[in-house]
This record gives C-alpha cells, sequence and structure tokens, in this order.
C-alpha cells in the first residue's frame, strides 16, 4: 500500500531496512534505508534525526562500500549541532560507532566512548552496553570490557534479543582470547559456538560462517606451544625442564 503521509512511509522503510540488516540480506537493508533518508530529507526535527539517522553506516560499512565514509561524515556533522547528552543523539551515535569499527577506525569509535556511557544499560536499535563493551576491548580496557558485555547479555537475556546476545558472545570470546588468561581458550571455544548456534538458529549465515572461520583460527592456534596457556602458570621455560625430568 502506498503511503501519502512522509513520515509513516519513512518509518515503514526504515523498519524494514532494520529487519533486512538482520537477516544479513544487506541489499535490501540499504535499499530500505535509502528510502528512508529520501522521506527523512523533508522533516528536521529531533525525533526525525533520532529514528532516522545511522543505520546506513553499519549497512554500508558491512558491504565494503566507500559511501559508509561519506555517511560518518553527514552523522557527525548532525550530531555536531546538537547539544551533548540528549537522548536523540545516542541511536545515530551507536551507528556511528559501529560503522567505525567495522572500517577499522578505531580512534573514532574510541572518541564516542564517554559520549555513550551516558547511555548505558539503554537500547537503541543495539544495546549500548554492546557497543561500550566492543570499544573497551579494542582499546585494550580488559576489565571494562566485561562489565560492559556482561550487562550487555543480562539484558539481552532477560529481553531475548537473540541476534544481540550472538553479537555478545563474539565480544565476549574475543575479550578471552585478548586476555590470554589461563584457560582462555578454551572459554573463547565455549562462547564462538554458543554464538555459531544462534547464528544457525537465526539463519544469518553470513555470521555463521565467520563465526567457524574464528574457530578454525583458535583451533589453529591452540596447537601451537608458544600461543597455548599451560597447566598451574607454568613458563615455557619451566614446561620445558618439566617435560626434560618427566
Amino acid at each position: 500500500m502506498l503511503l501519502a503521509n512522509p513520515i509513516p512511509s519513512a518509518f515503514l522503510h526504515q523498519f524494514r531496512g532494520f529487519l533486512a540488516y538482520q537477516r544479513e540480506d544487506y541489499l535490501v537493508a540499504e535499499h530500505e534505508l535509502q528510502n528512508a533518508r529520501v522521506d527523512q530529507s523533508l522533516q528536521s526535527g529531533l525525533g526525525d534525526i533520532m529514528i532516522y539517522l545511522g543505520l546506513l553506516g553499519p549497512v554500508q560499512a558491512t558491504m565494503g562500500k566507500e559511501e559508509a565514509h561519506t555517511y560518518i561524515a553527514r552523522v557527525e556533522e548532525h550530531l555536531a549541532v546538537l547539544p551533548a547528552g540528549i537522548l536523540p543523539t545516542a541511536p545515530p551515535m551507536i551507528c556511528l560507532a559501529l560503522t567505525a569499527m567495522i572500517l577499522g577506525d578505531h580512534e573514532c569509535a574510541r572518541c564516542l566512548y564517554p559520549h555513550l556511557f551516558a547511555f548505558q544499560g539503554q537500547h537503541y536499535w543495539f544495546l549500548v552496553d554492546r557497543v561500550l563493551g566492543m570499544i573497551a576491548l579494542h582499546d585494550g580496557q580488559w576489565e571494562a570490557a566485561a562489565r560492559h558485555l556482561a550487562a550487555a547479555e543480562a539484558t539481552a537475556l532477560r529481553e531475548e534479543l537473540r541476534p544481540e546476545l550472538a553479537r555478545i558472545l563474539i565480544a565476549q570470546a574475543r575479550l578471552e582470547v585478548a586476555r590470554r588468561g589461563q584457560g582462555s581458550t578454551t572459554r573463547a571455544g565455549k562462547l564462538f559456538r554458543q554464538a555459531l548456534a544462534l547464528f544457525e538458529e537465526l539463519d544469518m549465515s553470513t555470521s555463521a560462517c565467520h563465526v567457524r572461520y574464528q574457530l578454525r583460527t583458535l583451533a589453529h592456534q591452540s596447537r601451537d606451544p608458544l600461543s597455548s596457556p599451560l597447566p598451574a602458570n607454568l613458563t615455557q621455560r619451566e614446561a620445558a625442564v618439566l617435560k626434560l625430568v618427566a
């Protein structure tokens, strides 16, 4: 049905785009979100910025499109004229942070951390705590990353946000790998397998393929004696001496 009023039409396109993104149908997602952006050009209120601005960035970044860089600049322009900390800035900032991390621009994501921190515990398209955890992980802040991801996991489980839960599990697995503590490889493998099971149930084949690759990489690393954690916190030298004694 054709909607004459641009506001519900843009809203419909936006949610179609988000659902297509969740299904990993990125071509459809991009098409719908571009249509929502065209309709949004007729609007200028803070509510419109909150609802319509940002989602196209992660989609185009995931697709490897150069337009994602342009979209980052566009979102930053909108955010620059808004007062810091107001509610309408949260959704575009989340999308901006995700877009930046997908593109490997971790400095941009790091700059958004203190601004997003004010919205922790909230959910705008994606869980703020998950995004905070991912930024902290990339910045080497292991304890902060663990806290944010644990909070995100609790929310995802309570609200049954299954795609978010799968992504949280991946971030937690990567945190375990980065920490390289005793038993980290085992815990990371378990988390990756849990995420894989969710992605397969949700028919998110692209994400499932990425997790399988990470599991293969993890298995290869675990066979490397230089990368495997040793029992009882032994050093490589102590393990070598113990092997000779045995």
